[in-house]
């Protein structure tokens, strides 16, 4: 199993539900995806931080019991690295792809120092398994199409494009984009 990798790396892999995720802990995500995710870092990393807290929040408020996060702490417990699940139906465009409630990953996200090392696609077997688990028979990933190298990494975990969208930026330090919608059949997963 995916978690055992990851062990095997002294990093200790958490599955968070709803009801454990509060306020701090929200803060400490959208800490590390403020670091991370808007690459290269910016000296305006408090403000990307309070963009983002809404964002997950919200995420994590929605859809009851059905979202999760998979948090990886280091030996020192500090999170390096977390990637959510998110359990519902694909909104704008991406909704004529499917009309059925479907498990996406999505804010996979690894401390830069940590890159590398296999953790990001550990996570993503993670999630496969966790939706698999659940009946799921695919789960659906979305990508910026301008980052060539995720989208190449995406195609090599199996992950074939779907369609594009394009969508208004929420973040005030990032231009309109195009995501990428991708999806990987799970029948060998479990």
């Amino acid at each position: 199993m995916a978690l055992m990798a990851l062990s095997q790396m002294k990093l200790t892999p958490v599955w968070v539900e709803k009801e454990s995720v509060t306020e701090g802990f929200l803060t400490d995500v959208a800490s590390l995806a403020a670091r991370e995710l808007f690459d290269p870092p910016r000296p305006e990393i408090a403000l990307r931080q309070q963009h983002l807290f809404p964002i997950f929040s919200k995420q994590f408020q929605e859809n009851g019991k059905k979202n999760t996060l998979l948090v990886v702490k280091n030996e020192a417990g500090e999170m390096v690295a977390f990637v959510a699940v998110l359990v519902g139906k694909l909104s704008g465009t991406f909704r004529d792809v499917s009309n059925e409630e479907v498990a996406r990953i999505a804010y996979l996200t690894v401390e830069p120092s940590l890159r590398g090392r296999g953790i990001a696609s550990e996570l993503v077997r993670c999630c496969e398994e966790w939706a698999a688990f659940r009946g799921f028979t695919s789960i659906y990933l979305n990508a910026l199409s301008e980052k060539k190298h995720l989208q190449h990494w995406y195609s090599k975990l199996g992950y074939v494009k779907v369609a594009d969208e394009y969508c208004s930026s929420p973040f005030p330090w990032i231009e309109d984009y195009c995501l990428t919608l991708r999806t990987k059949p799970l029948t060998n997963v479990l």
